[in-house]
């Protein structure tokens, strides 16, 4: 590659698989051994001393503007031809060139001299010469023939002179095998692909002097192109993206059962109607939300209790308090001789494992245990009056009321 480089005395190729050269002062050209050259943009002004001379290979010229003779130039009756191509054998192309010529009676400009006819292993003469104008006419030339040799497009004189026909192989094949090199350099980083039926039309090196208009495209249309690069018919509307965003949501519990997150993407789409040849917003954009990869999902978190037993999760166990023990008194069917009744009181409740975290189910269930201690029976014998002690005062008058009525019974008797 030899690319913005001021200028070379001369580029020489012999055996070369490939060579770009662009934005020269340009040298004598020479290809040999079947090299391969592809030369863009380049600037000749000389006399002496041609632009191009090839004997084999595969080279191509895009964009140029020779001079063969200036009246400041020593030799300005030289008949050499800038590009001189005799018994050439290959593929030579020459596309988009202008002539400065001052000798309107040379034919110093091309000249196409002996030709190959094409054989096995032998590619013969291919010369394509296309889109070139010279101020001057008769300023290039085919002596030979037998190869494949086409003038197409070629523009001599003023603006107003006629263009002279086509001469030669200028048909859609041979134009395109003409150019199959230049269409196959890498002209784009990204190369631009048309939308499918569109019109696709690529204009490189344009060299455009003394134009009032350079180029004019006219599509005679009324369709839109989105800035999406898609093609909308007039009075068609479409979706287009405007944004284009990620992030996450919280996952449901049928994705994930013990909680995690899923990707997301968030697209602003904006529609847009063609309005000839403009394209329009209708309404407000709206962003649409949508899933953009798997759930990423959450351990299992196992819990473990107050007595260091561990749960998994998920799982449901209980759990039972320390007992707490109150005393009463026992009651006469439980001792009748007295005693006390100990009680022994616990709580069971419900439990569940959620994700390390125990939460209680439903209310406890109290269960209470008795012990009963009664007191042992007396064994005293009951009390025997003693005969010979005196009677109490009570026990008097109770056995002197006896008497007395026993008597009113014995008077009532005898009466």
């Amino acid at each position: 590659s030899a690319l913005a480089n001021t200028g070379f005395s001369s580029i020489s190729a012999t055996n070369t698989a490939s060579l770009v050269s662009a934005g020269q002062n340009l040298g004598l050209i020479q290809s040999q051994d079947h090299s391969r050259m592809v030369v863009m943009d380049s600037w000749k002004e000389s006399s002496g001393v041609g632009v191009a001379q090839a004997q084999s290979g595969t080279v191509s010229i895009l964009g140029a503007h020779f001079t063969p003779q200036l009246p400041n130039h020593v030799d300005t009756n030289s008949q050499l031809p800038s590009v001189a191509l005799d018994d050439f054998s290959g593929h030579f192309a020459m596309v988009g060139v202008q002539y400065g010529m001052t000798n309107s009676a040379s034919s110093n400009g091309i000249a196409i001299g002996t030709e190959r006819t094409p054989q096995a292993g032998e590619p013969g003469t291919n010369v394509l010469l296309l889109g070139i104008a010279s101020n001057t006419p008769n300023y290039y030339s085919r002596a030979g023939s037998g190869g494949r040799v086409g003038f197409a497009m070629m523009k001599q004189g003023d603006a107003t002179a006629p263009s002279p026909a086509d001469v030669g192989q200028t048909d859609d094949a041979s134009v395109l095998d003409g150019l199959a090199q230049i269409r196959s350099v890498g002209w784009d980083r990204s190369p631009y692909q048309a939308p499918a039926g569109a019109t696709d039309v690529r204009i490189y090196r344009i060299f455009a002097p003394n134009a009032l208009d350079g180029i004019v495209i006219d599509g005679n249309t009324r369709d839109c192109l989105d800035p999406d690069g898609q093609i909308l018919a007039d009075g068609a509307a479409r979706s287009v993206t405007l944004a284009r965003s990620t992030g996450t949501r919280v996952a449901t519990a049928a994705e994930c059962p013990y909680g995690g997150s899923v990707p997301t993407v968030t697209v602003r789409q904006q529609a847009m109607v063609c309005s000839t040849t403009k394209i329009v917003a209708s309404g407000d954009a709206v962003d649409v939300l949508t899933d953009a990869g798997a759930p990423a999902c959450n351990a299992p978190i196992a819990c473990t209790d107050a007595s260091g037993v561990l749960h998994p999760d998920g799982s449901a166990f209980s759990s039972t308090s320390s007992p707490v023990v109150s005393t009463r008194a026992a009651t006469a069917q439980e001792c009748p001789a007295g005693g006390t009744v100990q009680v022994s009181t616990t709580q069971t409740q419900a439990q569940v494992c959620t994700q390390g975290v125990i939460s209680a189910v439903g209310s406890p269930a109290a269960q209470s245990t008795q012990t009963v201690h009664c007191n042992p029976p007396s064994t005293t014998p009951p009390d025997v009056p003693d005969a010979d002690a005196p009677l109490p005062d009570w026990a008097l008058g109770l056995l002197g009321l006896q008497l007395a009525g026993m008597a009113v019974m014995r008077r009532r008797r005898s009466g």
